[in-house]
């Protein structure tokens, strides 16, 4: 709350107002103070209290109140603030550690396909290599089985060739 001072005891005549300048000064400023804005002491509190006793002006808080109360109020804001920064750093934080977790994951999650590709590429490779092997092998058999084939074929040729050949020749004999 903000401190009232203290009443002061009338010696003037009490009828005697305060000049209108000051009043209006003093209403202007007030208007002008935005009490909400850093957690001040709203308006109504800032109102003047009218005693018998004292003027309209000294009703009104002192300097040193409101230089006080502004300085409360900023060291309010300044918190405020300093707590906004600390939970944005440690939300932040948080979502780092989470990021970090999830390359972590991912990582051993490329490692692990990696090492699966890596055994079947060898696989393949070792497959590749006894297909090539069994390949080579039947090609080498298929060659000498052709070359006999063909070799075979000429003596049979050259032995039938032979045999009608004798048989026309002793057909003929007969014949004459």
């Amino acid at each position: 709350e903000l401190p009232r001072p203290p009443p002061q005891p009338s010696t003037a005549d009490s009828s005697v107002s305060p000049s209108p300048m000051s009043r209006s000064t003093n209403t202007e400023a007030m208007r002008r103070v935005e009490p909400r804005r850093f957690n001040e002491t709203p308006r109504s509190e800032l109102t003047p209290v009218n005693t018998d006793n004292e003027s309209e002006v000294d009703a009104w808080p002192s300097h040193h109140a409101k230089r006080t109360q502004s300085q409360k109020a900023v060291m309010g804001f300044v918190e405020e603030f300093h707590n906004f920064a600390h939970h944005i750093s440690k939300v932040q934080e948080e979502k780092m550690n989470e990021v970090k977790g999830e390359m972590k994951t991912f990582e051993s999650r490329v490692q692990s396909d990696t090492t699966s590709l890596e055994s079947r590429c060898d696989a393949l490779e070792r497959a590749l290599e006894a297909l090539r092997k069994e390949h080579g092998d039947l090609r080498t058999d298929h060659d000498g089985l052709r070359a006999e084939h063909g070799s075979n074929v000429t003596q049979r040729l050259d032995k039938l060739e032979n045999t009608f050949g004798s048989w026309a020749d002793r057909h003929a004999r007969d014949v004459e």
